[in-house]
């Protein structure tokens, strides 16, 4: 960290991810937990490097409360920056993880654009309601403002003397930018927007305008403008893109029975 201040070096992005050691190794991050996360950032800015990071919000694997509990504990220790975004972990088709998301079963009606980091694609470990409400929350930090603002602050008065001007607001930004997402979402162009109010699940999610032509078009070229769907109605995969999802393995058996139909 010494020889990477004086060389010019600025600002780090590292992938946290979580402070739960238990998750980290579930996602063979086992570099993560050769030192404590908030001692790996602690040290980057005691060099006077910024740090900015990621939060992996695994619905998928942790109950609401405990992704509760992690976001409390971030915004009551000021010695670390916010995270400079939050994400829904996304099965990327290629991946590992894609095809043990695929044994678990993709919802219904599932788009392959519906895998963005945002949008539920998959059952959670809490009830769907509650964790439509967390994701709600933590796109705009609703109802966390008060303890974002009061972090800024406390962080700013902690690490002043130790970032720079330029570079202590490059570290205070991931939460303004965290708090007033809704605004910036909305400022938006109009194509960007979406069709309906979101849903956050797949199977219900509404598509944005740029699926909808503008402009009068030839019924053979219709289908360029409609998402491609990874599962159909009843959660089977889309027969066209197997190939290319999983080569010349088998289909992976789910391993659970409930398809749940979200409306």
């Amino acid at each position: 960290l010494r020889l990477a201040a004086a060389s010019g070096c600025g600002a780090l992005f590292s992938g946290i991810e979580s402070f739960d050691t238990t998750i980290l190794r579930s996602y063979n991050k086992h570099q993560n937990t050769l030192l404590p996360q908030e001692k790996l950032i602690t040290s980057t800015i005691e060099h006077g490097i910024a740090f900015w990071y990621g939060l992996i919000l695994d619905v998928y694997q942790r109950s609401v409360d405990d992704l509760r509990h992690e976001l409390e504990f971030i915004l009551a220790n000021p010695v670390i920056p916010l995270p400079g975004f939050i994400t829904l972990p996304i099965p990327l088709p290629g991946t590992e993880y894609f095809l043990d998301c695929a044994r678990q079963g993709f919802l219904p009606n599932t788009r392959l654009r519906h895998l963005d980091g945002t949008t539920l694609s998959l059952v959670p470990v809490s009830p769907m309601a509650e964790v439509v409400e967390l994701i709600r929350q933590t796109r705009t930090m609703s109802g966390y403002r008060k303890q974002v603002l009061a972090h800024g602050w406390k962080f700013f008065l902690h690490h002043r003397t130790r970032l720079q001007p330029n570079l202590m607001f490059y570290a205070l930004a991931p939460g303004l930018v965290l708090s007033f997402n809704g605004l910036l979402t909305a400022s938006a162009p109009l194509l960007a927007r979406r069709l309906g109010q979101r849903t956050y699940i797949s199977t219900s999610e509404p598509l944005e305008r740029m699926y909808t032509p503008a402009f009068p078009i030839r019924d053979r070229y219709r289908h360029h403008f409609q998402a491609t769907w990874l599962t159909d109605d009843q959660g089977r995969f889309n027969p066209d893109l197997v190939p290319d999802l999983f080569g010349p393995r088998p289909l992976p058996t789910k391993d659970r029975d409930d398809v749940v139909i979200v409306d």
